[in-house]
């Protein structure tokens, strides 16, 4: 079995990776892991940090999961010679990139006050 995903990645970069904050990646990760296919492991070099691997079960689910999301994924690409997927999809990278301030947790939010209002004037 191949592996999965980036095992042993750590929460704050899996946080990072989805453009969720913290909290939310923990009780994400707390679900997964009730449901047994997601495991936390001390890292060994920092005490404090968490590493994240699936479970088998995990990688059963994916395995199952990943004909159906290449199909997808094929089916909507379908109209695009090969090269042109490839340029697509690092054009879509460069453009994900380039915005990845704006993806954080919180990036271009307005404070909100006095029941609700922002502070910023439309």
């Amino acid at each position: 079995m191949h592996k999965v995903g980036d095992p042993g990645i750590d929460q704050i970069g899996l946080a990072a990776r989805l453009g969720i904050d913290r909290n939310h990646t923990s009780l994400l990760i707390d679900q997964l892991e009730a449901k047994g296919l997601v495991e936390r492991r001390v890292d060994p070099t920092d005490r404090r940090a968490r590493r994240l691997y699936l479970t088998k079960k995990g990688e059963r689910l994916f395995e199952r999961l990943s004909p159906s999301m290449l199909a997808v994924n094929e089916r909507i690409l379908a109209p695009l010679e090969p090269v042109e997927r490839e340029m697509l999809l690092d054009l879509l990278i460069r453009v994900i990139e380039g915005n990845w301030v704006h993806a954080r947790p919180g990036a271009g939010r307005q404070k909100r006050v006095n029941g609700g209002k922002s502070l910023h004037k439309s």
